[in-house]
């Protein structure tokens, strides 16, 4: 009998309650499977809370969505829109669009292939970068993950009467199994098939990440038996409140619990939609792409269970991405090309290398917002509600198409802000604050709620030495003292090595085994502001210290080790004949005139990739390694039990326990001041900037710890 998790007691007698087709399905698979696999109910991942998760370590992962639907009373239709498949479902006696489940399904497979298991990607990456020959005889890892939607109240003739011969049509879903409740020994016959064959130790670590991402932990299990106990100060309850047509702008200091309001103020909209029957969702926007994580997890703590594509959670360069494709324009290709899509289908890439484009973002982005303006926006791309975090990130334009586009009339538009924390150096104006286009004044969020009074007196500080001409400061907090800790470093630790002209990476590493012997690598951030350096921090960390990393940019062997594969095809291709001067011959197409012409066009594709390699080899790989980082942001995870290594750019909107600091010469204050900010207990700051330095200065310090 497989292994089910929670167990079908824990699930019965659970806050969050099966419904009859899930409770009797997993009954089902319990039995029809043996204990080498692992069955999951509602999975929390990153957000996502897919129905069953079938699980089989080296063989496969199997996702099912199940309806308690009756086929008859629902209609769905497929037509052809510029050459693309467009899918529309509806319940017939009140023609409400609804999701359509495959969709879903689908969703959750590519969230995890091409976000949260950055070892599955990397398979997938490794195996595009393969010959065409190569690939036959290699497992393809795009088929690890396989996916199937159950409904429990339709039969087979049912699903087929409504969906028709799907697999037969272009649409991306034709890969998706249907299944009623008379074939569930087919269901279960499927996944035996699609996990029989042992992939080997090739793909240990990929089944060992998505492993780590399904079971469950104490956090979580505690969460489903409850909802969070995170609370609101009156203050900030106030603020979470939601009115249709609210137009607000919020500003807070670091800690001041901006992100725990917008998660509240999220769900309360969110409710609101569904009690009006109205299909819009709650779009969250910000810049920073690995927040997406952080605000969807805070979100579900919250809600105590999934609020599924309610809330859309992405970041600005993504949805305006998303905005151009859906609406047929192209001003300019940056990196990569997409597919245009349905809001609520996520973005489809294709998968093929590309060189990059120089194209300045800013002149990309004057005419994507052009071109939108002059564009008639879609109702199904029109929001009711647009919340922004680290809303000092957007610009003055950003904030008024959004209003002026994409915002229903009568819509809510509430932005939240740190101006201090502007790395960007937007230009603000005489305000000096973000021009959100909001009248009136801001509300201010003047309290922090974090224990560390030592380091927000620091931070206070530093924004009078080097921010005060530039924004509004923050006022000094007086926290009370508590009589029962009398230890100073119960409000926090600061330590500074200045007067470093160059940072070592043994330094660095020594800071963090010191860490290491009084907190969990977990609660352990290293920042800085250039990826080169940070990654080789990540390999002397793990190489050395043996100690688990979760970064933003792609490690040093992956990007050798790709260089070095490359490589060799290039000279193994050069010795056939089929490339010279940097051109593929003909002698290639004269060889590979007799394929049939799938084989053929696979071969074409191989070559041109190699190709591009050699004639812009450092473009090429660059493309990669951005591929890689761009992976790695949308994965991060704060607890993940490693040591987070990142840019203090992907790292803003995060906070640690512990925080290493990597000051350079040319960092502007800004930045600075965010990568203070991060830490909410210890702060180790190695410094090499002589401004900085010579603020440093002014505190009393006993070595390197600074005396309060």
């Amino acid at each position: 009998m497989a292994k089910i998790f929670p167990s079908l007691d824990e699930i019965k007698n659970g806050r969050v309650k099966a419904q009859a087709g899930e409770l009797y399905l997993l009954e089902a698979l319990g039995k029809g499977l043996d204990d080498t696999y692992e069955i999951y109910f509602q999975p929390l991942l990153n957000g996502d809370f897919p129905d069953i998760v079938v699980f089989r370590k080296n063989r496969g992962v199997y996702i099912i969505e199940v309806k308690d639907w009756n086929l008859e009373c629902y209609e769905y239709k497929i037509e052809e829109k510029n050459g693309k498949p467009i899918e529309t479902m509806y319940v017939r006696e009140e023609q409400a669009r609804i999701r359509i489940p495959m969709n879903q399904v689908r969703e959750y497979r590519d969230n995890i292939k091409d976000i949260y298991s950055v070892k599955l990607y990397e398979k997938i990456l490794f195996y595009r970068l393969k010959s065409a020959l190569e690939q036959e005889n290699t497992p393809n890892p795009n088929f690890i993950i396989n996916t199937a939607v159950y409904f429990h109240k339709s039969s087979e003739n049912q699903i087929k009467s409504c969906f028709g011969n799907l697999d037969k049509t272009n649409s991306p879903n034709k890969y998706v199994k249907l299944f009623g409740y008379d074939s569930i020994n087919l269901l279960i016959k499927n996944i035996k098939n699609k996990s029989e064959v042992n992939l080997g130790g090739n793909f240990d670590e990929v089944f060992d990440e998505i492993a780590e991402l399904l079971r469950p932990s104490l956090d979580y299990i505690d969460q489903r038996a409850k909802v969070s106990n995170d609370k609101l100060s009156v203050e900030q309850l106030q603020l979470s409140k939601y009115s249709q047509g609210m137009k607000k702008k919020i500003r807070g200091k670091a800690g001041s619990g901006k992100s725990l309001i917008l998660a509240n103020l999220a769900i309360n909209a969110m409710k609101s939609l569904e009690q009006n029957n109205n299909y819009k969702r709650v779009l969250i926007l910000h810049y920073n792409i690995t927040l997406r994580n952080r605000l969807r997890d805070m979100i579900s703590r919250q809600y105590g269970q999934s609020f599924g594509d309610k809330i859309w959670i992405t970041h600005f360069n993504d949805f305006i991405s998303k905005a151009l494709n859906f609406h047929d324009i192209e001003p300019f290709v940056i990196r990569t090309k997409k597919t245009k899509i349905l809001p609520s289908e996520r973005n489809i890439e294709n998968k093929e290398i590309i060189e990059i484009d120089s194209m300045d973002f800013n002149k990309y982005m004057k005419s994507a917002i052009k071109d939108l303006y002059d564009c008639k926006i879609d109702e199904l791309f029109k929001q009711d509600v647009i919340l922004i975090d680290e809303g000092q990130d957007f610009k003055k334009e950003w904030f008024a198409l959004l209003r002026d586009k994409f915002l229903n009339k009568n819509g809510s538009f509430v932005v939240f802000a740190d101006e201090k924390q502007n790395i960007y150096e937007t230009d603000y104006g005489e305000e000096r604050l973000p021009n959100t286009g909001i009248s009136g004044r801001w509300n201010e969020l003047k309290k922090t709620y974090r224990s560390n009074y030592n380091l927000m007196k620091f931070a206070l500080e530093f924004q009078k030495y080097f921010l005060e001409n530039k924004y509004q400061l923050d006022y000094e907090e007086h926290k009370e003292i508590n009589e029962n800790r009398l230890d100073p470093d119960y409000y926090g630790q600061v330590y500074i090595e200045d007067d470093i002209k160059n940072i070592s990476i043994q330094s660095v590493v020594n800071r963090i085994l010191n860490l290491r012997d009084e907190i969990h690598i977990n609660d352990i951030a290293v920042l800085g502001s250039k990826v080169n350096a940070l990654q080789h921090i990540d390999y002397k960390v793990r190489k050395e210290c043996r100690f688990k990393t979760n970064t933003v940019f792609a490690n040093l062997e992956t990007m050798q080790e790709i260089d070095k594969n490359m490589t060799k095809r290039i000279k193994e291709a050069q010795d056939k004949g089929y490339l010279d001067n940097n051109r593929i011959t003909e002698k290639f197409f004269f060889d590979v005139r007799m394929m049939n012409a799938f084989k053929a066009k696979r071969h074409e594709i191989d070559m041109r990739t190699l190709e591009r390699f050699y004639k812009n080899h450092s473009a090429f790989l660059s493309a990669i390694d951005d591929e890689i980082a761009r992976i790695k942001k949308f994965a991060f995870q704060a607890n993940s039990g490693k040591v987070k290594i990142s840019t203090i750019h992907s790292f803003k909107g995060w906070e640690s326990y512990a925080t290493i600091l990597l000051i350079g010469e040319k960092m502007n204050p800004e930045l600075i001041y965010t990568g203070i900010t991060r830490a909410k207990e210890i702060l180790y700051i190695l410094s090499g900037n002589e401004e900085f330095n010579n603020f440093i200065k002014q505190f009393n310090r006993n070595e390197n710890k600074i005396i309060f």
